[in-house]
């Protein structure tokens, strides 16, 4: 294999520790929760739930590099491919942070909706994936079933969080 196809899942990998070492680093080095948002309960009242924004920011880089790294590193899909199920997650991402900010109880119902509805859009994208790989890969090829279970992992933890 070309030296790109090797180096790219270790780069990727490097990359998330990174991002996690440092989102870590932020919440533990300051002494007041300057990172944290207040919940807007329902009716405008604060209760002083936090939400914390740096962990969506997070999400938000993370989240397509694990995605890169299932579709395109364990899968071999094609970029252009991978693309739409990346964009749409980190798209329901920033509105379920949006969700947790807002003060109306109808645009928070809409925007939990939406977010759902992308979840499920993204999982089937991402499951396509796999039916695309199972076709094109060979039976002899190392790790074949193992290979999917990233992407179908993905799709269960995401649902988790969700």
């Amino acid at each position: 294999p070309e030296i790109r196809s090797r180096c790219l899942p270790s780069l990727l990998l490097i990359l998330m520790y990174m991002v996690h070492i440092g989102q870590h680093a932020v919440f533990t080095a300051g002494w007041t929760p300057w990172y944290a948002n207040t919940f807007a309960q329902l009716g405008g009242v604060l209760d002083f739930r936090p939400v914390y924004t740096l962990t969506f920011v997070e999400w938000m880089v993370n989240v397509p590099l694990l995605l890169v790294l299932a579709g395109h590193c364990a899968l071999g899909r094609p970029l252009n491919e991978v693309t739409k199920p990346v964009l749409l997650t980190n798209f329901y991402i920033v509105l379920s942070w949006a969700a947790l900010l807002t003060t109306s109880e109808p645009l928070r119902w809409m925007l939990v909706a939406v977010t759902f509805a992308m979840y499920g859009i993204a999982s089937i994208g991402m499951l396509q994936w796999v039916a695309d790989y199972f076709q094109e890969a060979s039976k002899e090829r190392s790790n074949r079933t193992l290979r999917p279970c990233l992407s179908v992992g993905l799709i269960a933890l995401f649902a988790a969080y969700g």
